[in-house]
């Protein structure tokens, strides 16, 4: 009983009074820091982003974006920049997490693995390593195409239900391209990975 005590009473104040405060100037930064090189950088931001999502995610500092991607959707009609990035990141997440199930001989990696990979999360893959490398990577490539082909997202997303939000005014290329990139990513999670 007084061991998880202490923990709480020791670490909840660290965590509000510093590390929070801490985090949220960095992560402000880091929004400040992304409009700035998304101006400079064009389609190579999405790429970058998406590769460093699972770093970002790691951190937190992935809430301090979401207003921009929601911001631009609410002033613009579209996001062309943070869900994108955000899609690549996680399917190419479910994409190595598939690949690590397919590879595994033990099976309960298997059985995480394969949960991992339907719900993109990075249990597997921050654990492993190689995994969120590839990731990464494949997650970088499918933004750079997904960059290159101006793919939008009319509403706020960041997942395989991502597809219905590339309908909009860009018409059917949009979801054709959106489509693209999300294979893009996933696949080439998964063939790194392998």
């Amino acid at each position: 009983i007084l061991n998880p005590t202490l923990v709480i009473l020791i670490s909840a104040p660290i965590a509000l009074i510093v590390v929070g405060p801490i985090g949220t100037i960095i992560g402000n930064g880091l929004a400040v820091a992304i409009n700035f090189l998304s101006v400079k950088l064009g389609f190579i931001i999405v790429g970058i982003l998406a590769a460093t999502f699972p770093f970002i995610v790691m951190t937190g500092m992935h809430h301090a974006l979401t207003p921009i991607g929601l911001n631009a959707i609410a002033t613009g009609g579209t996001d062309t920049l943070i869900f994108v990035s955000q899609v690549c990141s996680n399917l190419a997440q479910s994409g190595a997490s598939l690949a690590v199930a397919v590879r595994s001989k033990d099976s309960n990696m298997k059985q995480l693995a394969s949960a991992a990979g339907v719900s993109a999360l990075y249990g597997v893959t921050l654990k492993l390593k190689r995994p969120v490398v590839a990731a990464s990577i494949a997650a970088g490539i499918g933004g750079i195409v997904g960059g290159l082909l101006q793919v939008s997202l009319y509403i706020a997303q960041n997942c395989i239900m991502a597809i219905p939000a590339f309908i909009g005014e860009k018409g059917l290329s949009n979801l054709i391209y959106g489509i693209i990139m999300i294979v893009v990513s996933f696949v080439a999670a998964f063939v790194l990975t392998l």
